[in-house]
């Protein structure tokens, strides 16, 4: 192995860091670029990953160090700790109300297949009545068409009368 003085060392660290800095560039405006162009679904990944190399950027210029990138981790992975909480107990409550629902339009249906059922019965019992009642009026007309009889001097009804 060949020693290499501090210097040429240091040219190299400097070489080597300018060139991930130039890569981390790169992928930024390709994430920029995606984040345009792709599906909405999709966009919260190229978001996310678009942050995280601003942080490498920021601690690859000396504006962060990795404590301060710690602690904001920590701080956004307990608020999506909270949100998650808060997106569970709403999908809770969701759930419940969907199922409160889907009961109440079962009973519903019960009830509208019963009062259905009774309607169809009415109606059959109310055409039974129309037909007595026009059957009565047919019959009521027809003792109205006959002529009365006529009754004899003796007290009987004359043959004239008497129809069949």
């Amino acid at each position: 192995m060949s020693q290499q003085t501090p210097a040429h060392c240091e040219s190299d660290v400097k070489a080597f860091l300018r060139k991930w800095e130039t890569d981390v560039h790169n992928q930024m405006r390709a994430t920029r670029l995606n984040i345009l162009t792709c599906r909405p679904f999709e966009r919260a990944y190229h978001k996310g990953k678009m942050k995280s190399l601003g942080e490498v950027l920021e601690l690859l210029h000396g504006k962060k160090t990795f404590k301060m990138i710690k602690r904001d981790l920590k701080n956004e992975r307990s608020r999506f700790q909270m949100e998650l909480q808060t997106a569970r107990a709403h999908y809770h409550q969701t759930v419940a109300r969907y199922e409160a629902r889907k009961r109440l339009n079962l009973d519903l249906k019960i009830q509208l297949s019963q009062q259905f059922q009774l309607t169809n019965k009415l109606q059959k019992e109310n055409e039974m009545l129309r037909c007595q009642i026009k059957k009565m009026r047919d019959l009521q007309s027809n003792r109205l068409e006959e002529p009365p009889p006529v009754a004899n001097v003796e007290g009987r009804s004359s043959p004239q009368s008497v129809r069949s």
